[in-house]
């Protein structure tokens, strides 16, 4: 998989996950593979990726973590752009 191909897999992912909160991260270990190749941006959208199922009780309890999570999400997206 080349940088670019990670790079559109990951704004993928973030769009999924910003448009339904049921999103689960199923396919990033393909992108986890590609972990050492990838820049700022692209290694802390895979992180939140990576625990955005694992956080899903939080985001259920604490309307400002999800607010947080998605705003952050949000962040990520647009810096992949």
């Amino acid at each position: 998989m080349s940088k670019s191909d990670s790079r559109e897999q990951l704004r993928i992912a973030l769009q999924r996950a910003l448009d339904d909160a049921q999103f689960r991260p199923g396919k990033l270990e393909t992108l986890m593979e590609q972990y050492p190749m990838l820049r700022g941006s692209e290694r802390g959208a895979l992180v939140h990726l990576s625990n955005w199922e694992a956080d899903e009780y939080l985001r259920l309890q604490s309307p400002q973590f999800a607010n947080y999570s998605r705003n952050r999400l949000s962040q990520l997206l647009k810096a992949l752009y």
